[in-house]
């Protein structure tokens, strides 16, 4: 719960007052609750965390995990061609569109989203 302040003019001439008119009872934030409830998952406990969504969600998953699996391999080797470069965006940009879409699925079902462990970190090659 927390207490309200409001100016109460008594007299014009005197000295400002103030006194507690009413009290509000605050509900915590919507977003904020949902932003600290989420499942964190990588490819060793998908399999058992995932396993009360539905399955559209669960195979968006598993895709955005090949696709974090594939990027670490292109990032690890040694880039021969600009066509290497072109494939590991392509599969950057398609981590973050899954990621996304993830998020927009979980929300219409009001479901805690889904974040892919490490997989930023080391796409980005540190923290973001």
């Amino acid at each position: 719960m927390r207490q309200k302040q409001v100016l109460m003019y008594k007299n014009a001439n005197e000295n400002l007052e103030t006194e507690l008119q009413y009290s509000i009872k605050q509900k915590p934030y919507v977003l904020e609750i949902q932003k600290e409830q989420f499942i964190t998952v990588n490819i060793c406990n998908a399999a058992e965390k995932i396993e009360e969504y539905p399955k559209a969600i669960q195979k968006l998953v598993w895709r955005e995990l090949q696709y974090g699996c594939d990027i670490e391999v292109r990032q690890s080797m040694f880039p021969t061609t600009t066509k290497h470069y072109e494939k590991l965006a392509k599969y950057i940009e398609a981590f973050f569109q899954t990621q996304k879409l993830i998020e927009k699925m979980c929300k219409r079902k009001n479901l805690p989203p889904i974040i892919i462990e490490n997989k930023i970190e080391n796409i980005y090659g540190g923290e973001k």
